[in-house]
């Protein structure tokens, strides 16, 4: 199965500190694996500090600059570094630059098991 997409055509979930596109899920007809544009603006965190029992995510930074929290470490994510979050870990964003943080998140399972702390 190939499925050819286009950003500007995925649903995008506003938010009061950015926007969520989402890119691949099951509507698109992903089963195992999502993907999603993250955008965080100057002096927001999103989300709030949380958890997944079963899912491991990847952030990609692409633009800007923020500082991410996982269990009690910071990370700087910034465009060219990869982050990796196992399940379990409680992590949360901070744009800490000027600009919009923009990130690429992918993550798997699809199943939602977000816990809020």
């Amino acid at each position: 199965m190939v499925k050819f997409l286009k950003v500007e055509e995925a649903f995008v979930e506003k938010r009061s500190t950015g926007s969520v596109t989402r890119v691949v899920n099951e509507k698109v007809g992903a089963s195992r694996l999502g993907v999603i544009f993250v955008e965080v603006l100057p002096g927001s965190s999103a989300p709030r500090l949380h958890y997944h029992e079963k899912r491991e995510s990847v952030y990609i930074g692409v633009e800007g600059k923020a500082s991410v929290t996982v269990d009690d470490k910071k990370y700087i994510v910034e465009p060219n570094t990869v982050l990796l979050i196992a399940p379990g870990e409680k992590h949360g964003v901070d744009n800490i630059g000027d600009v919009t943080f923009k990130m690429i998140e992918v993550y798997s399972p699809l199943e939602p098991d977000r816990i809020e702390i």
